[in-house]
């Protein structure tokens, strides 16, 4: 006889399994809001870009104090024509007409196909408030040091 129940195994590794799915889904990431920025001509005026079609792009400026090098930005076929680190804020630039935007972070997961409501307008500046968990970077010694003696005998 087992040292455990077959149902016992089974039962355990069901939980283990649900666990493990249950993590795996666990986005510690989400668009807080997102606005058009009626006031704002940065993309018309001082910071304009130009979409493979010859058109102005529009900025999404992402409210973040993560960091840039930690992201990675998918709009589709349109594309994103450019992605900026600011102070307190990534800028991302997208072609007109984009709907939705997946933003995908290293270690806090994807938000993804995030729909704007409506396709971005030419030269039109928005902001999106992102909310995140809290990302530490923990660096340990290492304890496994070598060394090597040398003894001399001077005559």
């Amino acid at each position: 006889m087992p040292p455990f129940p077959i149902k016992y195994v089974l039962t355990l590794a069901v939980a283990l399994l649900a666990c493990a799915a249950l993590h795996a889904q666990d986005n510690k990431l989400a668009v807080e809001s997102f606005t058009k920025d009626e006031t704002d001509q940065t993309a018309r005026i001082t910071h304009e870009r130009k979409d493979q079609n010859n058109k102005v792009c529009a900025i999404v400026k992402i409210e973040t104090p993560l960091l840039l090098q930690d992201f990675t930005f998918e709009a589709g076929m349109a594309g994103v024509r450019h992605s900026e680190q600011r102070t307190g804020e990534i800028w991302v630039w997208l072609s007109p007409g984009t709907q939705r935007l997946t933003i995908h972070h290293k270690h806090l997961g994807t938000i993804r196909n995030y729909p704007f409501g409506e396709a971005l307008k030419e030269a039109t500046v928005y902001t999106m408030k992102l909310k995140s968990g809290n990302v530490k970077t923990i660096v340990e010694e290492n304890a496994a040091l070598q060394y090597f003696v040398v003894n001399c005998a001077i005559y």
